[in-house]
């Protein structure tokens, strides 16, 4: 497996239109953050809406951002307006799979926004059961022009079609052998045995098969 050298540049590992990725690591390895600094490389050209279904404090206080509690709030945000969303489902709704589901929908509707969605086990029943949204999201959401970027902590947990459609794997620290084995065999065997520190994450590229490890993110 390749070791990176130097801290890689963003723009390199940054999902293009049509493209989805899976960012996975346990609490506190690093994601959120990630998938932040992510998404700011769409603001002003698309609107990125973030699903926060945890609340995480990585999301507070982003200049520009609108926080809504609801999915008919997400739907009012206008872009240009309105560059960043961030929904934190509150009550009900942030139980409410059939409201997710329109979400998901909604989004392949509209077509051409960005997506992070931060824990996607809390918007989908099981890995088996999930509706016609969340299906046209992952599966057919390329040609719509999408960007959605999926994260979790538990990826045993999640869809297979996730797995199986997404082009780009960003695998931080998780111990787990169960979720270890899942991630590994959908990218690179090693990945059941090697462990990321709490540093670095590796990186997985399923079209050039490019598979290395990275102990730091370059942001310029």
């Amino acid at each position: 497996m390749a070791l990176a050298t130097s801290p890689v540049k963003l723009s390199s590992l940054a999902l293009r239109s049509g493209e989805r990725g899976i960012l996975i690591g346990q609490t506190g390895s690093g994601k959120s953050w990630f998938a932040r600094a992510m998404m700011g490389a769409y603001v002003g050209r698309r609107q990125v809406i973030v699903v926060d279904t945890k609340h995480d404090p990585c999301w507070s206080r982003i200049k520009g951002a609108r926080y809504v509690q609801t999915l008919a709030a997400v739907q009012h945000c206008r872009f240009p307006r309105v560059p960043i969303v961030i929904w934190r489902p509150f009550g009900a709704e942030a139980s409410d799979y059939d409201q997710f589901d329109k979400f998901y929908e909604w989004v392949y509707q509209r077509g051409n926004t960005v997506v992070f969605v931060d824990e996607v086990t809390q918007t989908v029943q099981s890995p088996t059961s999930f509706g016609i949204g969340f299906n046209d999201l992952v599966c057919r959401g390329r040609v719509r022009g999408l960007v959605v970027l999926y994260g979790t902590q538990r990826p045993v947990l999640l869809p297979r079609i996730i797995f199986s459609e997404s082009t780009r794997f960003y695998v931080f620290y998780i111990t787990d052998r169960r979720d270890r084995q899942t991630i590994a065999g959908f990218t690179n065997p090693a990945l059941e045995r090697e462990i990321p520190d709490r540093h670095g994450f590796y990186y997985f590229n399923v079209k050039t098969r490019e598979v290395a490890y990275y102990a730091g993110l370059d942001l310029k």
